[in-house]
C-alpha cells in the first residue's frame, strides 16, 4: 500500500497542476499606462490589469443587470451638493450590494467596484459640463513642419464619446489636422471604431476617465459611445472577464427639458484593451 500512494500523489498534483495552467488566463501581464496629468515622455507607471487570475464563471445576466440597476439608483439619488462626500458615502453604499466584490474611491475621486466574477465598474468624477462654451474662437498655429522624426504615417484619429452635456471640439480639431496635412479617419468613437484604430500617428479621445483600483491592481478606464446592454454583454463577455473592457457610468445627455443632465452605464477600455486591439506608429 505505501509503495503506491506516493507515485498516486504525484499524479494528482500534477494533475492539479494541469488545470489551474489551464484555467488561469495566458494574458497575465503588467501594462504601462499614462495617467492623467502626466505627459507621454514621463515614466510610466506600472498597471495591473484587473481579473487578470481569474478563473470564476461569469455572473449570471439578470444579477449583473440588477447590480448595475442598483448602483444607478443609489447614484442618481444623490444630490450633489458635495460631490466628494457623496461620493465616499456611495462607497459605503455599495459596500452592501450583492454581487459585489469590493469597492472603492481612488484618488482621483473616481469610485470603483468589482463584481463578484471580476468585471470592473467605474464611475468618473464628472467633466466641466460645457466648458469653453462662452470661449473664443479656438486658433491653432502649426510650425515649420521638421523634415525628420515624422510619424510612419499620416494617419489621425479624432474622437468625441461625450453627449449633449458637454462641449464638442473635435470638429475644429480634426480641422487643424487635416490642414496640417493629416488624414482624419472618420471613426466612431464605440468599442467596434476603437478596435479598428490601426497605425495611428495621432489619437484625440475626448472621454469621461477614471481610476480603480480593485484587490488585482490599478487600471485606467475610459468611456466609450457604446451603451451598455444585456446583448452586448454578451458580445463582449471575454473581454469584460479579460479586464480589456469595463462598465462605467457618467454623464452624458441634456434632459429633454433642458434642465440637469442624465446619466447612462456605457463601456469603457482599458489600457489592455489599447494594447490588445489598436495599434500606433512611432
Amino acid at each position: 500500500m505505501a509503495s503506491h500512494s506516493m507515485p498516486r500523489c504525484v499524479t494528482a498534483l500534477i494533475l492539479v497542476a494541469l488545470v489551474v495552467t489551464v484555467v488561469l488566463p495566458a494574458h497575465a501581464v503588467i501594462a504601462q499606462d499614462i495617467l492623467p496629468g502626466r505627459h507621454a515622455g514621463a515614466a510610466a507607471s506600472p498597471v495591473f490589469l484587473p481579473a487578470v487570475f481569474r478563473a470564476q464563471l461569469p455572473l449570471p445576466a439578470a444579477e449583473v443587470s440588477a447590480a448595475l440597476d442598483a448602483i444607478k439608483g443609489q447614484f442618481d439619488a444623490l444630490p450633489g451638493a458635495d460631490e466628494i462626500a457623496e461620493r465616499k458615502l456611495l462607497v459605503e453604499t455599495l459596500a452592501g450590494l450583492p454581487d459585489l466584490a469590493s469597492s472603492g474611491m481612488a484618488e482621483d475621486g473616481s469610485v470603483w467596484a468589482e463584481l463578484s466574477d471580476g468585471r470592473l465598474i467605474t464611475i468618473p468624477m464628472a467633466k466641466s459640463r460645457d466648458e469653453g462654451t462662452d470661449r473664443e474662437a479656438l486658433t491653432v498655429h502649426f510650425p515649420n513642419v521638421p523634415q525628420d522624426e515624422l510619424p510612419a504615417t499620416q494617419r489621425a484619429y479624432v474622437m468625441n464619446a461625450l453627449g449633449s452635456c458637454f462641449t464638442d471640439t473635435s470638429q475644429e480639431i480634426a480641422a487643424w489636422l487635416s490642414s496640417g496635412g493629416y488624414q482624419v479617419m472618420a471613426t466612431p468613437p464605440t468599442v467596434e471604431g476603437l478596435k479598428s484604430v490601426r497605425d495611428a500617428a495621432v489619437l484625440f479621445f475626448d472621454s469621461h476617465g477614471g481610476l480603480a483600483r480593485p484587490i488585482t491592481g490599478t487600471t485606467y478606464t475610459m468611456w466609450t459611445q457604446t451603451l451598455w446592454s444585456l446583448s452586448n454583454d454578451v458580445a463582449y463577455l471575454s473581454d469584460l472577464m479579460a479586464g480589456r473592457m469595463a462598465y462605467m457610468l457618467a454623464t452624458e445627455d441634456r434632459n429633454p427639458n433642458g434642465v440637469g443632465c442624465s446619466t447612462a452605464w456605457h463601456y469603457s477600455i482599458t489600457p489592455a484593451f489599447v494594447s490588445t486591439y489598436m495599434t500606433f506608429v512611432p
